[in-house]
């Protein structure tokens, strides 16, 4: 879980927290905080899931994701291409070669 202060005045809100990366490398689905700037990608790729409330939303999103567990190693699948290093950091610093 990498569950956050939401507050726009916590730096990890305009962060890439490094937790999440490391989770997703070890096929483990993400439950984050609706913060930072990795919560796109999660729920782009549906490699886990973005709550806003940890007291109402904590326990439905553990049962959501143990009951569809199948889905969420396939969007682990497609976050972790996506941002396999040589990939991801090869295209964005192309221009240095």
């Amino acid at each position: 879980m990498a569950l956050y202060n939401m507050d726009r005045s916590n730096p990890t809100y305009y962060t890439d927290p490094g937790k999440v990366k490391a989770y997703t490398e070890l096929h483990l689905p993400v439950v984050i905080s609706n913060t930072s700037a990795i919560v796109p990608f999660v729920k782009k790729f549906c490699c886990g899931e973005v709550i806003s409330n940890i007291k109402e939303e904590l326990g439905p999103t553990l049962i959501e994701i143990k009951n569809n567990y199948e889905k969420y190693q396939n969007g682990l699948r497609k976050f972790n291409d996506h941002f396999y290093y040589e990939k991801y950091y090869g295209e964005r610093f192309s221009f240095l070669s």
